[in-house]
C-alpha cells in the first residue's frame, strides 16, 4: 500500500469529482437495500393482509417508494459511472502527461538502459493499471464502510443486539477478504503483468525490425515467439478469472 502513496497524491487535483463518485455510490447501494427492504415488507405486509382478511390495505404509499428507490438506484447508478469514469479519465490524463514530462528530458544514454518495449509497458500498461485503484479498490470499500455503518445505525432502533452482532460481521468481512483475496491473486497477477510486458517488448521489437525480417524472409519465424507470449497471456488472463 505504500507503493501507492505518490498516486494518492495525484487524486488530490480531482478530490470533488471524485468524493462525488463515492457519494453517489452510496446513495446506489442505500437505494438498493431500501428498495429490497420495502418491497419485502410489501410483499410480507400484502401476504398477511390477505390472510387477516383486511379490505383496508393502503398500498399506494409503500408503492410509490418502492418505484422511488427503483428510479433512485438507476440514476445514481449512473451518475456514479459518469462521474467516477470521467474523474478517473482526468487523473490517467495527468499521470501519463506527468510521465512523459519526466522521460522528455533524459537522455538516450538515460533510457538505453530499458529495452525495447518496456517504457512502452510502463506508460501503457502500468498507467492503465491505476484506474482500477479508485473505481475497484477505494470506492467500493469507502462506499462498503458508510454503507454498514448505516445500516447498523438503523438496525440499531430495532435490536441493538442484532445490529450489533451484524454490522460486527460485515466489518470483519469487510476488512478480512480483501487482504485474503489480494494474497490469493498475487503470484498470478505479478505473473500476467510480467508475461503482457513481455509480450509488448517482443511485439515491439518484432515490428521495429520488420523491414529487415521481411528481406531475409524471417518474418514468419520471428512471430512464432510473439504468438506464444501473446497465447500466454491470454491463458493466464483466463485461468484469474
Amino acid at each position: 500500500m505504500r507503493a501507492l502513496l505518490p498516486y494518492l497524491a495525484l487524486y488530490k487535483r480531482h478530490k470533488w469529482m471524485l468524493s462525488l463518485g463515492i457519494v453517489l455510490a452510496i446513495v446506489t447501494l442505500l437505494a438498493s437495500i431500501g428498495l429490497l427492504t420495502l418491497s419485502g415488507w410489501f410483499l410480507s405486509a400484502s401476504a398477511v393482509a390477505g390472510v387477516a382478511g383486511l379490505y383496508s390495505f393502503n398500498y399506494m404509499l409503500p408503492a410509490a417508494g418502492v418505484r422511488g428507490a427503483a428510479i433512485t438506484r438507476t440514476a445514481g447508478r449512473y451518475f456514479e459511472r459518469l462521474v467516477s469514469h470521467d474523474a478517473t479519465f482526468r487523473v490517467l490524463q495527468h499521470l501519463r502527461i506527468y510521465t512523459f514530462s519526466k522521460l522528455l528530458p533524459l537522455s538516450p544514454a538515460g533510457l538505453a538502459r530499458y529495452r525495447q518495449g518496456e517504457l512502452l509497458n510502463r506508460v501503457v500498461a502500468d498507467v492503465d493499471t491505476l484506474d482500477h485503484l479508485y473505481l475497484r479498490v477505494i470506492s467500493p470499500l469507502v462506499g462498503a464502510f458508510v454503507v454498514i455503518m448505516v445500516v447498523t445505525i438503523g438496525l440499531s432502533f430495532l435490536d441493538f443486539t442484532l445490529a450489533f452482532t451484524l454490522g460486527g460481521i460485515m466489518l470483519l468481512t469487510l476488512f478480512l477478504m480483501p487482504p485474503l483475496f489480494y494474497r490469493a491473486g498475487k503470484s498470478t497477477g505479478q505473473n500476467l503483468t510480467h508475461l503482457r510486458g513481455q509480450y509488448r517488448q517482443q511485439l515491439t521489437a518484432w515490428l521495429q525490425g520488420q523491414a529487415e525480417l521481411t528481406i531475409f524472409g524471417a518474418s514468419d519465424r520471428y512471430r512464432t515467439p510473439v504468438r506464444e507470449y501473446r497465447n500466454s497471456v491470454a491463458g493466464s488472463a483466463t485461468s484469474s478469472i
